[in-house]
């Protein structure tokens, strides 16, 4: 395990960091089971200075259960929250392969995404849009769920050639706070529609026009309000003077461009009216690429670094874990112990249903009555060994029932030679008795313990003899 990981809560392990953001960093973690199941996950650690405000994380969580509510293959959706002290933590599931934004910076090539791809791409998170946008409580109400941070940093683009958008939840309250904490969401402005600009309320045509501007950038390769300062950023927001992708880059037809360009309105009345609508016009305008065609593009462009990655996911997952035990293992305690040990031989099974038959045919109903009364002794006499162990598992373990403290632990433990002179063979027709007796009853109550006088005058924990050809004779008094 790396110098770095460490434990939070009982169920998960912090590992290296993939990426810092303005209000949290990312880390690999290892979401812990029972029987040592483990999976990876992605760990977002609210940074310290907002960890210490109330408020801040009073928003935060409160929105993180809403945005839990999500299920769709094409959104990342918050899985728990952990809270380890001061440090506060979001869980998601773990998709390899980087954000829109790194592959733009980092592709060998050139920063322009071809329309196929940058289509199929925008599809899939449009597709997660709508559902986000359509979510509702469990009671039906409409959740009006709004992204209001979609930008290439917050789409994910994945090794499967899906395109999947991330931190639902936590955009509300970037937004919250951008007017209380200056910077919080420098390098944001850019795709934030005129009139959140303006201040007014980021609705869904607010999320249309930022799917839009992510496009035109991957379409172009730049910014479609790239400008200097934040100024000059707002300025050309506001005034809205938008130039169709195709004067930058041929590639795009006119039928892309008037899809992207209505995505963009300065009128939020006259863009597209839900996520689902700017889907179906391009979906027509430019046909998506299929997976396969992501997947190649991705490698192409980013090889290196995906494959950096995957090496460092996999280091992490196969990690020795911390030496601290984990509650949800040690709680298993001796009844998993039980599960694991060696399961009883075929052929021993096989023998204990024949000794069934000649116990039933010898003794009838007179030796289960015996078998009532001196169970646990006759047990004593033939697998002394097997019955302390089952005596020290069963005591370890909540408490079980007479059928399972009686079979389990007997079961995997060799039969020993009686007190009496029986034969191997012998006692291993005893033990089987015993596991008839158990199954032939419901679960034994509590009964006193004969008196010492009783065993003396009467000892019946080996109820039989052997003649000279090995059959067994009954005694007559511990068949009453």
């Amino acid at each position: 395990m790396t110098a770095s990981s460490r434990r939070i809560g009982d169920r998960y392990v912090l590992g290296p960091d993939l990426a810092s953001g303005g209000m949290a960093t990312v880390h690999l973690g290892k979401q812990l089971g029972a029987e040592g199941f483990h999976r990876i996950v992605a760990l977002k650690k609210l940074h310290g200075r907002f960890s210490a405000d109330a408020d801040i994380v009073d928003s935060f969580l409160a929105e993180a259960k809403v945005a839990a509510s999500i299920r769709h293959p094409n959104v990342v959706a918050i899985q728990d929250v952990v809270r380890e002290g001061d440090e506060l933590f979001l869980v998601m599931d773990y998709v390899p392969g980087l954000s829109l934004a790194r592959l733009m910076a980092g592709a060998e090539t050139v920063r322009k995404v071809p329309p196929a791809i940058a289509s199929a791409v925008l599809l899939n998170v449009l597709e997660g849009l709508e559902a986000a946008h359509g979510a509702a409580a469990d009671d039906g109400t409409p959740l009006r769920l709004v992204h209001r941070d979609i930008s290439p940093q917050n789409i994910l683009v994945g090794a499967d050639g899906a395109g999947r958008l991330i931190d639902f939840g936590v955009a509300r309250s970037a937004a919250r706070l951008k007017n209380t904490r200056e910077g919080l969401v420098k390098g944001k402005l850019l795709y934030l529609p005129p009139e959140v600009v303006e201040g007014e309320a980021h609705g869904i045509a607010g999320d249309v026009f930022s799917a839009g501007a992510v496009l035109w950038e991957a379409l172009v390769g730049k910014p479609v309000f790239a400008a200097e300062t934040d100024g000059a950023i707002t300025a050309r927001i506001l005034v809205g003077d938008v130039s169709p992708p195709s004067r930058s880059e041929p590639s795009v037809s006119e039928a892309l461009d008037a899809v992207v360009l209505k995505a963009l309105e300065h009128s939020a009345r006259k863009r597209w009216k839900s996520a689902a609508e700017f889907a179906a016009a391009l979906r027509v305008a430019a046909p998506p690429a299929p997976a396969a065609a992501v997947r190649a593009w991705l490698a192409q462009e980013c090889g290196p670094t995906l494959e950096e990655r995957s090496g460092q996911v996999r280091a992490f997952e196969v990690a020795a874990l911390p030496d601290v035990a984990s509650p949800a293992r040690a709680s298993l305690g001796a009844a998993e112990e039980l599960e694991t040990r060696p399961k009883p031989r075929r052929h021993a099974a096989a023998y204990g249903t024949t000794a069934l038959v000649a116990l039933l045919v010898a003794g009838g109903a007179a030796l289960l009555s015996s078998r009532l009364r001196g169970e646990s002794d006759l047990r004593e006499a033939h697998a002394p060994d097997a019955n302390a162990l089952a005596t020290a598992r069963v005591d370890a373990m909540a408490p079980a029932a007479p059928l399972e403290a009686s079979v389990l632990p007997a079961a995997s433990a060799p039969p020993s030679p009686s007190a009496g002179g029986a034969s191997t063979a012998d006692a291993a027709l005893g033990h089987e008795a015993g596991v008839v007796g158990a199954i032939a009853r419901p679960a034994a109550l509590p009964r006193p313990a004969p008196s010492a006088s009783a065993q003396k005058s009467l000892d019946c924990r080996v109820p039989y003899r052997l003649d000279s050809e090995g059959n067994r004779i009954y005694r007559r008094e511990c068949l009453q």
